[in-house]
């Protein structure tokens, strides 16, 4: 995550860069800015490849019933994460309010552009982070833990910035709590 981090603080930087200088478009293939954008590609790949084997990860444990796991899972996925979405919001913050500055003197749109893609990439980072989340949902659901309501409340949460780390937390509680047999309102009326 730190990695990714660097990467979209440097991306920033060299758009901004590229963008003040009138022969950016020309020189671009010169000054190593191929490689950037390669480890930019890197970082994504990567984080692809990672959500792809926490997705089989997370199936193989509801299949399991293990809910604890999939709780700790998403409880550690959301805190290692804070320090890079901290950063991001920070940097990203910096770069719309300066490249809304530098739009009324013609260079900012290129900023503001690096601002929309850092803000997607910095999504589908969150959304990586929220697997583990969706699956404890699931185990939680399968074992009657918790109602549709709450899973559907945890569901969507998990896809809301600021809001998922919130959703972790709970989660991990709940994946805590003890099994019950049934619902009271259901052995009330047996």
């Amino acid at each position: 995550m730190l990695l990714g981090t660097f990467v979209y603080i440097g991306m920033f930087f060299l758009i901004a860069a590229q963008s003040a200088s009138e022969d950016a478009y020309q020189s671009a293939s010169d000054d190593g800015s191929g490689a950037f954008w390669g480890i930019i590609l890197g970082w994504n790949v990567l984080l692809l490849v990672v959500m792809i084997l926490v997705i089989i990860d997370s199936v193989r444990k509801v299949r399991a019933g293990k809910t604890r796991e999939l709780g700790t899972g998403v409880f550690a996925a959301k805190l290692a994460a804070i320090p890079f979405f901290l950063i991001n919001f920070a940097i990203w913050g910096l770069a719309a309010f300066g490249g809304t500055v530098l739009l009324v003197k013609g260079i900012g749109i290129a900023i503001l552009a690096a601002v929309a893609v850092a803000t997607v990439l910095t999504y589908l980072a969150m959304i990586s982070t929220s697997v583990y989340g969706w699956a404890a949902v699931a185990s939680l659901r399968r074992e009657r833990r918790i109602g549709r309501a709450l899973a559907v409340l945890y569901s969507i949460l998990l896809c809301v910035f600021v809001a998922d780390t919130l959703a972790g937390i709970l989660l991990f509680a709940h994946s805590r709590r003890g099994r019950t047999a049934a619902p009271p309102e259901v052995v009330a009326h047996s």
